[in-house]
């Protein structure tokens, strides 16, 4: 009977006979929860059969802004749909499995190929006839690498503003503002009560990036010094960018209908994707970039956990098993331009045997000496360059004292070849070796409000702030294991420790049960998530447990490491560090 309501299904969807139909067609890539059983061609529709996965109970539904592509790139809409409702939760049959179907306005009859994109949702791309395999010719984008970083590297600010159409909209929304250069310049805008947000965000390069908006969106944006963009999103969660916007195809691709890929197809996938959706020479360098990147990310990280060899010898071994890492290009700066996939991918490169095998021998090696062992080139690569001129890398060295922190920074400024990384990274290490950051005053901005009010019962004391959340393991353990130091510090008068978490991090039911248990007596706040959001920004933290030190002044201390509350000897430490 189901399958008889099927075929009454597609003849209610059409009124011509079925021009064509793919049977069990073969995909390119494919959402692991759903597969898609045939696909019927129509002149005036197109129908496909599914088949969802998904735990016995649990529920799905298909929102009706998903959509098809043909070869021409026409978009067949959802017109009607079987065996599931937009408007409601269906949900997932004993057995696990539950079949559907969807009938679209019509793709042409003879195309080779159909993606199914639901955005934010499932992904089916490189849906054609089983019997007939896709074709993908290899894009070339070498001649877009950008080796001159003069072209590369220019300072401003650029602004990326937005609005939220339906009545569903978040409180806030964030952008992590990570680099290559490990930097954070976390910065989050509350949404407007017309849905309107807007961010005024520092770049030296030309930057692509996303934002996070807590409902599962992540809205791409490319910027430059001085540009600005503007998107919407409307009622369906779907992005939408203005004519004319700078990458715009490729924007929207990735904020609506970029699938997770492994690393071992996804070059093959990019070159189908760039093809098919026709991307400019720019945006196809970039979406190479972007899976490389992704592809060379996951191979440093399965070596991160491998045990350190310990000998230089072994650690000039490791080359040949990371292909996706020596595949980079060492001298293109546009890598960068990805700047959270760039800052990834640096991190892991950094403290990899590759690397971190090699200087932790002795610190006086070059880690230069490593990078060229895996590219094979004289010249430092980019990535090797945007490790050691990072802020984090200049205030690990400068704890270093005396001399050993003089040579240890003469030899990482060697190291970078690039005048413009150069100037930066000396730049920074010599303000934080002459002491002029040692506090910093808060910008006048709605965060410092927040944390002002928050604080106003301290003033004129040393405030100890600890950013954590019920769910936290490191966060939990170290109040659980601080209990002695806490009674310690109730003695003391010009000290106070103050717990900061957010009700969407800490539900209420689970942070009212653990402050019973473990913070009675203590100031413990747990504020609005867009309050939180709000001081991550301020702080440039999107990780916990994170610490601050706030001087009776009001001021904060300059510092990549504060001591946990677990620490044995915290108050001497923080002590030492006033």
């Amino acid at each position: 009977m189901k399958h008889l309501s099927l075929i009454v299904f597609a003849v209610l969807c059409t009124a011509c006979v079925s021009h064509r139909v793919w049977e069990q067609p073969a995909v390119l890539h494919a959402d692991k929860n759903i597969e898609v059983r045939a696909i019927e061609f129509h002149s005036d529709s197109t129908v496909v059969h599914f088949t969802a996965s998904g735990r016995p109970g649990s529920a799905f539904r298909l929102k009706e802004n998903a959509y098809l592509v043909g070869d021409k790139l026409e978009r067949g809409r959802v017109m009607k749909m079987h065996g599931i409702s937009p408007a409601k939760w269906t949900p997932y049959p004993a057995s696990g499995k539950a079949d559907f179907s969807v009938c679209f306005s019509p793709v042409r009859v003879d195309t080779k190929a159909v993606d199914f994109i639901e955005p934010g949702g499932w992904m089916v791309y490189g849906i054609h006839d089983s019997g007939k395999p896709i074709k993908i010719k290899s894009v070339d984008d070498s001649r877009m690498a950008v080796r001159d970083e003069n072209r590369f590297f220019m300072e401003g600010t650029a602004r990326v503003s937005g609005r939220y159409e339906g009545r569903k909209r978040p409180m806030v929304i964030k952008n992590y503002g990570v680099n290559a250069f490990q930097d954070h310049n976390v910065q989050a805008s509350l949404v407007e009560d017309d849905g309107s947000f807007s961010f005024e965000i520092p770049v030296e390069h030309p930057v692509l990036s996303y934002l996070q908006d807590g409902q599962g969106l992540w809205p791409y944006f490319y910027v430059r010094a001085g540009s600005s963009l503007q998107m919407t999103i409307d009622s369906l969660g779907t992005v939408h960018y203005p004519s004319g916007t700078c990458y715009g195809r490729l924007l929207e691709w990735m904020s609506n209908a970029k699938p997770w890929i492994d690393g071992h197809e996804s070059l093959s996938f990019a070159d189908y994707i760039i093809r098919r959706y026709r991307f400019s020479r720019e945006e196809a360098h970039l979406l190479k970039h972007f899976f490389r990147m992704n592809a060379a990310s996951d191979e440093l990280l399965q070596h991160l956990g491998h045990s350190r060899s310990g000998s230089d010898e072994d650690a000039l071994k490791t080359p040949a098993n990371y292909p996706a890492t020596r595949a980079l290009d060492p001298e293109d700066w546009s890598y960068f331009t990805l700047a959270d996939e760039a800052y990834s991918l640096v991190n892991y490169y950094t403290y990899s045997p590759l690397v971190y095998d090699y200087t932790s021998v002795n610190l006086a090696k070059s880690m230069a000496e490593a990078d060229k062992a895996v590219f094979g080139t004289d010249e430092p690569s980019v990535f090797i360059q945007a490790s050691i001129a990072n802020k984090p890398g200049a205030r690990i060295l400068v704890s270093q004292t005396g001399e050993a922190a003089d040579s240890l920074l003469n030899l990482r400024k060697a190291e970078i070849t690039s005048p413009y990384l150069r100037q930066r990274f000396t730049s920074y290490a010599d303000r934080l070796l002459s002491g002029e950051e040692k506090y910093y005053e808060l910008p006048e901005c709605k965060g410092s409000e927040i944390f002002r009010k928050l604080l106003e019962p301290f003033k004129g004391k040393w405030v100890y702030i600890d950013f954590w959340s019920t769910s936290c393991y490191p966060c939990v353990k170290g109040i659980e294991a601080s209990v002695e130091l806490r009674r310690q510090i109730k003695t003391m008068e010009d000290f106070e420790l103050v717990f900061i978490t957010g009700d969407d991090l800490s539900p209420k039911k689970a942070y009212n049960k653990y402050a019973a248990a473990h913070l009675s007596g203590e100031n413990s706040y747990r504020i609005p998530g867009a309050h939180y959001s709000l001081l991550e920004a301020l702080f440039n933290f999107s990780t916990m447990p994170h610490n601050e030190l706030v001087a009776p002044d009001g001021r904060i201390l300059n510092t990549p490491y504060l001591p946990r509350i677990e620490d044995h000897s915290f108050l001497q430490m923080l002590e030492e560090m006033k």
